[in-house]
């Protein structure tokens, strides 16, 4: 009898918090994100929302939290009403965490795709720097500011393109690109020649192809006799290359690379 009580009692706080939107308790609230912020908010997600939105925000039974435009877009009121009313028709419970806890767990949501430019970033980017133009060798195919290679793409803004997560996971687990650009290609041509490099561009009459040594070749397709398209990205993955702190600093220098004016250059 007891157990059926607190459901229906849990039920019915559900449906009316549900029905409200804009609770009179909670119309504003201002999240501050700090590194201590974030890190609570992690320990809260890892516990009560990794199950369904996975322990990165990479999605599950729940949405992705970490694409970036939903969460970026979206005011503290209505992640807070989320939190602490649930979503209607979805499987998204209401959570009845203390105003401090939500307000940490906001923190780290908004720390998933937030900008990287605009998140606290472990590591040192001078250490990171020297990892890029030296030991990592990305600046042999990586440009960033018209220091460095032409093979792979421009690095100039990366800091504003993408997330701590998201610069991460490119330098562990590298993919070939949607849209086929930077797909590494090796092309034979009627006459003998060879040539290898990465696919630019490409239509049903003539392609792109960048080599190594930054020489850009329009190729037509009828000169063409062979072409082999690697099956993995042209980059190669970092995560045996490289110890654990170089990887904080590698993603903390390419986290201060945006073309936004910055109090210091990196």
């Amino acid at each position: 009898m007891t157990l059926r009580i607190i459901s229906l009692a849990t039920l019915v706080c559900s449906l009316a918090a549900a029905e409200d939107p804009h609770p009179k308790k909670e119309a504003a609230i201002t999240v501050t994100i700090t590194p201590e912020a974030v890190e609570a908010g992690n320990k809260l997600f890892g516990t009560a929302c990794a199950g369904c939105h996975g322990q990165h925000g990479e999605g599950g039974r729940g949405p992705k939290l970490n694409d970036g435009g939903s969460i970026r877009e979206a005011p503290d009121e209505r992640l807070l009403a989320s939190i602490t009313q649930g979503v209607k028709g979805t499987g998204m419970p209401p959570f009845s965490f203390p105003d401090a806890e939500v307000r940490n767990l906001i923190a780290f949501i908004r720390s998933l795709s937030a900008a990287a430019a605009d998140s606290v970033v472990a590591g040192n980017p001078e250490a990171g720097r020297a990892i890029f133009y030296g030991k990592g060798q990305c600046g042999s195919c990586h440009n960033i500011r018209g220091n460095g290679g032409l093979l792979g793409p421009d690095l100039s803004d990366e800091g504003a393109a993408r997330s701590v997560l998201q610069l991460r996971t490119a330098i562990l687990s590298p993919a070939i690109r949607p849209g086929g650009d930077y797909r590494g290609a090796r092309i034979t041509l009627h006459s003998g020649q060879k040539l290898e490099g990465v696919l630019r561009g490409a239509t049903n009459y003539s392609y792109e192809l960048q080599t190594a040594a930054g020489d850009l070749h329009l190729l037509a397709a009828e000169d063409i006799r062979e072409i082999h398209l690697r099956k993995n990205s042209v980059m190669p993955s970092y995560a045996d290359r490289l110890a654990p702190p170089e990887i904080d600093d590698l993603v903390a220098f390419l986290a201060h690379q945006t073309v936004r004016p910055r109090g210091s250059s990196h």
